[in-house]
């Protein structure tokens, strides 16, 4: 039977390479191009690159094409295909810098008055299209974020011998931290694309690849100085669409000595930077012409070179950074909606540079100068606030329409000074503050759960303090509150707040409550934490899709508490009991999971009786002890349970040894509680599994099932359960696994 087997799977085999073979390779040599489809190509259009003899380097999302590498009888054969719409040259780019010497323009656009305004980028995505970052530079390495190497195809985009990618880097977001130099938005988060290599030089392709994950992965702001004169259809809509996603595009002009502005700069949807001296009159290796939008110092520019050192640059390359830092500014100051559009986007920092640029050269917009020198200083004026009635940055906090108020402790400055019923909206950074709020209906909001980080000033104290009514909480992450009994978010005698989306780690407790009602928690994790969340002497609260998971303590516990509500939270991996309850009654579980807390239970009840608990999911080495008068199960009523079967009313047991011989999802003897004399009497029961991989539903894995996995691997359609590799997508892989576990070789 197994030679069978064996020999279907060597006939699968050669299936699979007769249909990967296609057309000989040619000899001929090949030329690297940009194929273009007249729609976004599908695997048929790439099929048609490789029967040709062609190799597809990089298959495109931002526009319908392509990069390829075909020989020249190939390329006149595609050309003549009705689905493709062009093929061009990938062209070769490369870095705008003309010589070294040494100066900056940060401060000659008036960048410090901004930052000494609390202006500094924060929050700002920007990627440097370039030649990599050395992300360990000591003025670089707290705001570097991430990148890609397009160059080597890997995502490591390390600047590894030019430098000029890091000098940009450097003019954009160097940090402010007293040592070397300062960046025009010295709190701007970097990103590095790598797609020119150690000499300066890439390709069309690989550029286009770049701008595409900068689309993919939201950046605010791309920055790309280097060059061509040579035109590209396909750059020129990866630009524009690029464009219209939101993101802001800035080039540099070109060192063309008075000549044309070259490409990407050229097109509309890109901003086009030439160089000045200091004396704001033109560099002699700017370029002239209709295209030039702004002007920035681009002659003797100091800035980061690889090696934790610094060095002096000229170009075109070294002014359009200093525009991409004044956008990161601009976006991080609260940018009104500039054309009246309703939409505040990348059209409206265009805009903004624009209007509020120094005119130079002759009056209005020229050839030269664009429409004149960028201003840094006008994001200083720029303090609305577009997210509350009172803002908060790193430095200081403003009210809407108001003047900005340096503090070293903005939160608490600002909850000091707001009114009942003020929002307070928190810009992303990191702050060290205990914030104690005792002002009732005030809000506040992180802006970005993601960014915006609360550390203790003091261990010995909690991160937030509560003692007033009616306060929201959310989107923070709060840390540091390390000593006994402290917590990151700590409510006492705070009734009907709102405590919501925050992540609590690196605290003695996560969220605590204290004498305190009526409040809801929810969609906050807590973990890292001793304790992830507790409830002391607070009754009527609502517990709702929390998170408490890995910590060293209990996830969550409930002490002298009543009729609080426990439900849709997740109580996994904790050290002592997932969830923990201490002369507590008349509080009501249900639809709650606790897993793998197996150094005491998933739920322990002490001193407590009449609570309610079902419809939960218990997976511990020692699920349950209960020395109370508890009630683990409530009417039974038809609906989907915690484990997706058709009856509510009990609970799920990992440690159940009972059966379900009528089907109904429920267990046919009782679940014995431990501690005392409660019962789960009908258990949640899981219904058998049905076999993995059986695609036409016959109960048992046969090679008609490799067949069907086979054909829509063929088609490239989405089959959860094809896909028994588990990577995402259904692929011969999958049918071989299906026809070797047919034959008892593997098992899935």
């Amino acid at each position: 039977m197994k030679k069978y087997f064996l020999a279907l799977i060597m006939a699968f085999l050669t299936i699979i390479i007769i249909l990967l073979s296609g057309t000989a390779y040619s000899e001929e040599p090949h030329r690297d191009v940009i194929i273009g489809f007249h729609q976004m190509p599908i695997p048929s259009e790439k099929a048609l690159v490789h029967r040709e003899g062609g190799v597809v380097k990089h298959a495109y999302r931002l526009i319908p094409a392509v990069s390829a590498s075909l020989s020249e009888q190939a390329i006149d054969i595609m050309r003549k295909n009705p689905r493709v719409a062009y093929i061009e040259d990938d062209v070769i780019l490369k870095i705008a810098t003309a010589e070294y010497a040494n100066s900056s323009g940060v401060s000659h656009i008036g960048c410090e008055i901004a930052h000494n305004n609390g202006i500094g980028g924060t929050g700002v995505k920007v990627a440097v299209i370039d030649t990599g970052i050395d992300y360990t530079h000591e003025d670089l390495n707290d705001n570097y974020k991430g990148g890609y190497d397009f160059v080597f195809n890997d995502p490591n985009p390390f600047d590894n011998y030019n430098s000029h990618g890091t000098h940009v880097a450097g003019i954009i977001a160097a940090e402010r931290n007293g040592i070397g130099v300062v960046g025009v938005a010295p709190n701007a988060s970097l990103y590095a694309v790598r797609v020119l290599d150690s000499a300066g030089f890439g390709n069309v392709g690989w550029v286009i690849a770049g701008i595409e994950w900068a689309v993919e992965n939201d950046m605010d702001v791309v920055v790309m100085s280097f060059g061509t004169s040579e035109d590209s259809q396909s750059l020129r809509k990866a630009c524009r669409n690029a464009s219209d996603a939101g993101v802001l595009l800035v080039a540099a002009a070109g060192n063309t000595d008075d000549g044309n502005v070259t490409y990407p700069a050229r097109y509309d949807s890109v901003i086009a930077v030439t160089a000045t001296y200091l004396n704001n009159s033109r560099a002699s290796f700017s370029p002239i012409g209709p295209e030039v939008e702004l002007a920035v110092p681009g002659v003797n520019i100091m800035s980061t070179v690889r090696g934790d050192g610094y060095g002096n640059l000229s170009g075109t390359s070294q002014a359009a950074p200093h525009v991409a830092g004044t956008a990161a500014l601009i976006i991080s100051s609260n940018l009104p909606d500039v054309n009246g559009d309703g939409i505040v986007n990348n059209e409206d920092v265009r805009l903004q540079l624009q209007s509020t640029a120094q005119d130079l050269g002759d009056s209005g917009k020229d050839d030269t100068y664009g429409y004149g020198l960028v201003n840094a200083l006008i994001t200083t004026a720029a303090i609305s606030c577009d997210c509350g009635d009172i803002c908060i940055n790193e430095t200081g906090w403003w009210r809407d329409g108001g003047a900005f108020n340096a503090s070293g402790a903005p939160i608490q400055a600002a909850v000091d000074n707001a009114s009942s019923g003020d929002t307070i909206c928190v810009k992303g950074g990191s702050y060290t503050e205990t914030v104690a709020i005792a002002t009732a209906h005030l809000t506040l909001a992180g802006e970005d759960a993601e960014v915006v980080t609360m550390a203790a000033a003091d261990s010995g104290d909690h991160v937030f303090k509560v003692t007033a009514d009616y306060v929201n909480i959310s989107g923070f992450n709060v840390t540091g509150a390390t000593r006994i009994g402290k917590a990151g978010v700590y409510l006492n005698g705070a009734d009907h707040c709102n405590i919501s989306d925050n992540t609590a780690s690196g605290n003695w407790g996560g969220i605590y409550t204290e004498d305190s009602s009526n409040n809801i928690l929810l969609n906050n994790t807590a973990s890292g934490n001793y304790d992830g969340i507790r409830l002391y002497f607070s009754c009527d609260n609502i517990l709702l899709n929390n998170s408490a998971s890995n910590n060293e303590g209990d996830g969550i516990g409930i002490y002298d508490s009543s009729n609080n509500t426990l439900t849709g939270n997740t109580a996994n991996s904790n050290d002592y009991d997932g969830i923990y309850l201490k002369f507590s009654g008349n509080n009501r579980l249900f639809n709650n999971t606790a897993s793998n807390n197996d150094y005491y239970y998933g739920i322990e009840l002490c001193d407590s009786s009449d609570n309610l608990i079902y419809n939960n999911y218990w997976d511990n080495a020692d699920n349950v002890y209960d020395d109370g008068s508890n009630h683990w199960n409530t009417t039974v009523t038809a609906g989907p349970n915690i484990i997706g079967e058709s009856f509510i009313g009990e609970n799920y047991w990992s440690d159940y040894t009972g059966a379900d011989p009528d089907g109904d999802g429920l267990g046919n003897t009782s679940y014995n509680i431990t501690g005392g004399g409660n019962f789960d009497y009908h258990p949640l029961y899981p219904s058998e599994a049905s076999v993995k991989g059986d695609l036409n539903d016959d109960d048992d894995l046969t090679p008609a099932d490799a067949t069907i996995a086979f054909r829509l691997a063929a088609t490239g359609a989405c089959d959860g359960a094809a896909d028994v590799s588990g990577d995402g997508t259904v692929t011969s892989l999958d049918a071989l696994m299906i026809l070797q576990a047919a034959a008892d070789m593997v098992e899935l």
